[in-house]
């Protein structure tokens, strides 16, 4: 590729190439979220070393934001309940000065750390600057804790000692490993931008960034709920906030209950405050996943084939299952070819995003479940169970962690799960419900037989009966053919505006993914480019699939038309109203 796919371009210029000016004529539209993250990356789509950067820049931020509250949470528990439980069951001893000490510093470097992430994400402290905070932050704070632990093993727990370690200090080893974490991930994130993979920013949608603010507001819910009801229930903070986490999830294990009327009426407005805040982390996930990861792969993928078609048709070669049909006459023929390239790219993601997800969701239930076996007196088959009952929220409660050790992971490990099995219900829902329509329409044509396909676009017909009646490919390019020759001016062509900019509208609001057929791109070509732009279109041997083609974005096609009928509006009524000025279409949506 000879240009960056966005390239950045004044307001009135207008590149020599006349292809290259529809490239950029069309690129503007503000639907594709998935060009919008593309283009601040130094790597194009289909390019080797494209999916690396866009992970380094926009998910591994993501993870640091996501692990970062979930670190200080664990952080605080580890402060306040004591490191060290008698063996005998008698009174718990106070943590040392020094390591009440090192353990506050420690949360002090971790919540600097979050808070420097916070304002990264929020454009309030510069890049560079909040990285540097946040990667040393974390990296002191996980450093202090290992220290802690390490100097601990001998003082604490040393041979013959008549302690166990409390949940305060499994607290601590979790801590220790968020944290670092939390630093790699943001430390690999700034080389990559050393590297020159991506400017001086986390590549993130507006979505994204509300993300960070919904898990600290949550996580603060928890944290504070936690001190509550450990005060009420009369159990340790650590438990408190594990009673909180199982209340939040709705799992309700029910080994920890409220003793009295006034802790069951605080349990309610925060357990349905918790479970809204919950519903909206859910949304925002989906959201995320759909629009910064799907669309993004998918965009990657299509590139991929796209350019490999396109090198081919070059060399006059094109495998059979892309190779174009002549039969659709001048333009078609690599219009539907971009097509199929789309639908290939669409099978192909959502099978990967389906077996991907799977493997994640399996490794994430065994994995838990080793931990369960190895800290529980159950069997691994009991530890699975338990786990499958939690992720499904059933919590039955005839298995429930007991020990020091298991009660902290499954704090971190449930919270884990909200967002795994969000990303799991949603790929499988999307799939699930694709594979039921393609059935139903395969079992509607066996038994009813194939309805005759209605036009795509009833207004389309009404003012191109030509292109409505004559069903034929060969027809249907003939009839573009003439339409492209031939366009009003004046007010009638504000008029033909006005007609479109209507039926694009109610084509939105009815089916917003639908897409378009050939003839219709033509039409709205031919009506929103100057003639000389149209020519040079018409000519090119293979257009759809070139770079310049409008069809290689994963955009709302009924949302870019929309824009490019009203564009051309506003340049026919400024010409209207100025005859003698002549003008240029902006090619910036």
């Amino acid at each position: 590729m000879s240009t960056h796919f966005l390239e950045s371009t004044g307001e009135d210029a207008v590149p020599r190439d006349p292809l290259e000016y529809l490239k950029k004529h069309l690129e503007g539209n503000k639907a594709a979220v998935a060009t919008t993250l593309a283009s601040r990356l130094r790597k194009n789509p289909g390019d080797d070393g494209f999916v690396l950067s866009y992970v380094l820049s926009s998910w591994f931020p993501i993870i640091a934001a996501s692990l970062g509250p979930i670190s200080n949470l664990n952080s605080v528990g580890a402060l306040v309940d004591r490191w060290r439980m008698p063996i005998d069951g008698s009174e718990r001893p106070g943590d040392l000065h020094w390591v009440l000490g090192l353990n506050a510093l420690s949360l002090f470097f971790g919540c600097a750390a979050n808070i420097s992430l916070f304002l990264n994400y929020a454009g309030k402290l510069n890049y560079s600057i909040a990285q540097y905070i946040s990667i040393l932050g974390w990296y002191c704070a996980s450093g202090l804790l290992m220290s802690l632990l390490i100097a601990t093993r001998w003082v604490y727990f040393g041979d013959g000692s008549p302690y166990v370690r409390s949940q305060g200090y499994w607290h601590a080893v979790i801590t220790c490993i968020l944290y670092g974490t939390s630093a790699t991930m943001l430390f690999v994130n700034e080389i990559g931008h050393l590297q020159g993979r991506y400017g001086a920013s986390f590549n993130l949608t507006t979505h994204q960034r509300s993300l960070m603010v919904q898990n600290v507001v949550l996580l603060v819910w928890i944290a504070a709920g936690g001190a509550v009801f450990a005060k009420l229930n009369h159990i340790t903070y650590a438990d408190g906030v594990y009673y909180c986490v199982v209340t939040v999830l709705t799992i309700g294990l029910g080994d920890i209950l409220p003793p009295d009327t006034l802790a069951r009426a605080l349990c309610l407005p925060f357990a349905f405050i918790g479970v809204i805040m919950l519903g909206l982390i859910v949304a925002t996930i989906r959201s995320v996943v759909l629009e910064a990861g799907s669309e993004m792969l998918l965009f990657h993928r299509n590139e991929k084939m796209r350019n490999s078609v396109w090198e081919q048709l070059n060399m006059n070669y094109a495998p059979e299952t892309f190779r174009p049909s002549i039969a659709g006459g001048r333009g078609s023929s690599s219009f539907g070819t971009m097509r199929r390239i789309w639908d290939k790219s669409r099978s192909q993601a959502r099978l990967r995003s389906v077996l991907s997800t799977l493997t994640a969701f399996l490794i994430f239930l065994l994995l838990g479940a080793m931990v369960f076996y190895f800290s529980e007196p159950w069997s691994y088959f009991e530890a699975v169970y338990f786990c499958c009952l939690c992720l499904l929220t059933i919590g039955y409660g005839d298995f429930a962690p007991t020990s020091n050790a298991s009660r902290p992971f499954f704090v971190v490990w449930s919270l884990g799960a909200v967002p795994l099995m969000t990303i799991l219900i949603s790929n499988l829902g999307d799939t699930l419900f694709s594979v039921i329509l393609e059935g139903n329409n395969m079992l509607g044509d066996l038994f009813l037989g194939s309805p005759t396909k209605p036009p795509a676009d009833a207004s389309l017909s009404q003012s191109r009966p030509s292109l409505a009646s004559r069903g034929e490919c060969d027809i249907i390019a003939d009839a573009v053919e003439e339409e492209w020759t031939n366009r009003p001016v004046g007010i009638d062509r504000a008029i033909n505006l006005c007609h479109e900019i209507r039926t694009a509208l109610d084509c939105l609001i009815s089916s917003p993914s639908s897409n378009y057929e050939f003839a219709e791109w033509a039409h709205m070509l031919h009506d929103t480019l100057p003639p000389d732009m149209v020519q040079s279109v018409r000519e090119h041997p293979h257009f759809w699939v070139s770079d310049k083609s409008p069809l290689r974005y994963p955009i709302v096609e009924p949302q870019l038309f929309l824009e490019r009928y009203l564009l051309a509006l506003e340049f026919e009524l400024q010409q209207l109203k100025n005859p003698t000025k002549t003008g240029q279409i902006s090619i910036h949506g």
